[in-house]
């Protein structure tokens, strides 16, 4: 009686603890990150979020989309159902999605938290983990939580995936400790019963982001340490085939979305200067861990990549020095070389011999990876005095001001961009990025100087010579605006953006069968094109084939409602049609919108003529006054004012 009251006791006190570390979790967090509150969208957001309104409902055609898209490229159905949940309890605002990554990744500190301990225990296959292994996992999951190498996947909205396939993955390997934890003696249900609940979360955890793809070799890898389970090799190597099943279906899903980077990626770099991009990534990402300096959004490979120069030459002669060292050592401390192949494992995916795109490394790229090395921290401090480990454990809160920092970097498109050219001028995908910036803000000679610098950098880039086509088309030169737009379709011939600036050039310089062909490759590629469909039926309507270009204006506003040009058209159309009450519907609808004065006085002017066409002078002058105010010198409007206003003084 008096051992069970004991182990209550000590139960109870291991709860305690437990709780403690949660709340200390979650509260370091929220603050460390709390600084991201008035961010902005940035980077992909825009396309996701902003251009996106599949995730601002639950209905069915939504659904729908979120388990099949490939949209941007990975295959994340969990996470675009999470978005959609967060539109339906809150507001449609960046903070509300911030708000969850946060607390998705408190969340999964502590389950690492919790694996860790488990793991670290001094007798790990009975009974709860011991005290110090408790505090030694706490201090190693704080540098883990708190480390500026997670702001990317926290403050960026994007990164949804990273954090909630991270808690789903760490949840898989907490049932699967489970499951391995079950004597011979359990029942057969039982250790089924956790086989199947760590499988479960392992496939929520791909529909998520497709980052536990290598998860099966690492189970594999934990069966030799810490498992030890040597006995009954095969049964252990048929348990793994549904996941390594599942794992190929996710990678080839995964493919499917990013097929175009991946048929690029085999071709850009030879083998050997894939290897030495693989070895300076490891490198890189133990690095950072260890000084947490200079970190950027975006970590340019160069376009003249020598992969033995000093810059690469030496990180991966670290890296090698590294592995040799470790399997020397793997008799003695074989969890070493354990957890250092997990790590390596878990972030080929994203290495140099496989990775695809500009970049060379990114942050968010250790939100998984990097678990292992805090395995290790924790097993490290397990074995200082007890004085040391208390020390640890506050020093792990030492991260939170470099935390806080990096997420102001995160604050809106320009401080994103004017950070990563402050660490490289000549980075090309943030003078592109900055370049759209100021083009959005009316900046446009910046934004022209900038894209010309990022094709400087990298003529291969066809990003920037479709945004300088825009600085074109903004300033009416549609000669450069023509020829930027088709290098670029020489390049991608199913570029919507350039199809979509090209068909426009047609339309201001009259060749308007060449627009309404190239809107019409644009709407085959994007039959929910609002811009495109506008651009048509007014092409439509100058070739006054009026009823083609009302349904071109109509479809436009099913799909963005609050689109006041294409409202402000199919007004026109309507009333060239003389369907006067549709068409002043939607004026009405505009007069309550704030316009452009070029599209109020086109609005006021149409409701003029309605009013006149009836014969209600008085509501057609007011209307004609306000439209003169706006353009006092335009000839035909002040002719229709003086005609208004002799029907008025002469009913």
């Amino acid at each position: 009686m008096a051992k069970r009251r004991k182990a209550a006791v000590a139960n109870s006190a291991f709860c305690w603890i437990d709780l403690a570390v949660a709340a200390l979790t979650l509260a370091a967090v929220y603050f460390a990150y709390l600084p991201s509150k008035p961010n902005t969208y940035v980077y992909d957001d825009i396309g996701n979020f902003v251009h996106n309104d599949k995730y601002r409902s639950l209905s069915w055609d939504n659904l729908k989309w979120m388990a099949t898209t490939d949209y941007t490229g990975p295959y994340q159905p969990l996470s675009w159902l999470s978005l959609a949940i967060d539109c339906q309890l809150g507001p449609d605002e960046p903070w509300t999605f911030r708000r969850t990554n946060i607390l998705l990744h408190a969340l999964t500190s502590f389950l690492l938290y919790l694996l860790i301990a488990r793991l670290l225990a001094r007798s790990w296959l009975g009974g709860a983990p011991d005290r110090v292994a408790k505090f030694a996992a706490a201090a190693a999951m704080w540098f883990y939580a708190l480390h500026p190498l997670r702001v990317e996947s926290v403050a960026w909205v994007t990164e949804r995936r990273d954090v909630l396939s991270g808690a789903l993955l760490v949840g898989t390997l907490l049932l699967w400790l489970r499951y391995v934890r079950q004597s011979t003696d359990s029942p057969a249900w039982y250790k089924s019963t956790a086989y199947w609940l760590a499988f479960g979360c392992f496939l929520l955890s791909m529909f998520a982001k497709v980052w536990g793809m290598t998860l099966p070799v690492v189970l594999l890898l934990l069966d030799i340490v810490p498992f030890a389970r040597r006995d009954q090799a095969k049964a252990w190597l048929l348990e793994k085939v549904p996941f390594l099943a599942a794992s190929g279906w996710f990678a080839w899903r995964a493919l499917q979305g990013q097929k175009a980077w991946a048929m690029d990626m085999v071709a850009d770099h030879t083998l050997v200067e894939r290897i030495m991009q693989s070895l300076y990534g490891l490198s890189f990402y133990l690095g950072k861990t260890l000084w947490p300096t200079r970190l950027s959004p975006n970590y340019q490979l160069p376009m003249d990549f020598a992969p033995f120069s000093a810059r690469f030459l030496i990180p991966a002669l670290l890296t090698v020095g590294l592995v040799v060292f470790l399997a020397l050592w793997r008799k003695r401390e074989p969890a070493l070389a354990i957890a250092w192949l997990c790590f390596a494992i878990t972030v080929s995916p994203v290495l140099g011999m496989f990775q695809s795109g500009y970049q060379i490394a990114a942050d968010r790229y250790t939100y998984i990876a990097i678990m292992p090395a805090n395995f290790l921290l924790a097993a490290g401090l397990m074995r200082l005095p007890r004085q040391a480990l208390y020390i640890a454990m506050v020093l792990s809160f030492g991260l939170i001001p470099l935390t806080r920092t990096q997420t102001l970097i995160w604050y809106d498109h320009m401080s994103l961009w004017n950070h990563v050219l402050a660490l490289d001028p000549t980075n090309f995908s943030a003078l592109n990025g900055r370049g759209a910036d100021y083009h959005t803000q009316g900046k446009l000679d910046l934004a022209h100087a900038d894209f010309c610098a990022a094709i400087a950098q990298n003529p291969a880039f066809s990003t920037p010579f479709e945004n300088r086509a825009g600085i074109y088309i903004a300033r009416k030169q549609w000669e450069p605006a023509l020829v930027d737009v088709n290098h670029v379709l020489s390049l991608r011939p199913s570029a919507v953006k350039s199809l979509h600036y090209r068909g426009f050039i047609y339309q201001n310089t009259k060749q308007y069968d060449k627009a309404i062909s190239d809107y019409d490759r644009v709407l085959q590629l994007q039959p929910r094109h609002a811009e495109a469909r506008n651009n048509r039926g007014s092409v439509l309507l100058h070739l006054e084939r009026v009823d083609e270009a009302i349904t071109d204006f109509s479809v436009a506003l099913e799909v963005r409602p609050a689109f006041p040009l294409a409202r402000l058209n199919r007004g026109k159309g309507c009333l060239f049609l003389k369907r006067f009450e549709e068409a002043e519907a939607d004026f009405n609808i505009l007069l309550q919108r704030k316009l452009p004065s070029n599209q109020q006085l086109d609005v006021h002017w149409n409701l003029a003529r309605i009013a006149s066409h009836r014969h209600e002078w008085p509501t057609a002058l007011e209307h004609l006054e306000i439209a003169i105010a706006l353009y006092p010198t335009n000839k035909r409007l002040r002719a229709d004012l003086e005609k208004t206003q002799r029907h008025v003084a002469n009913p």
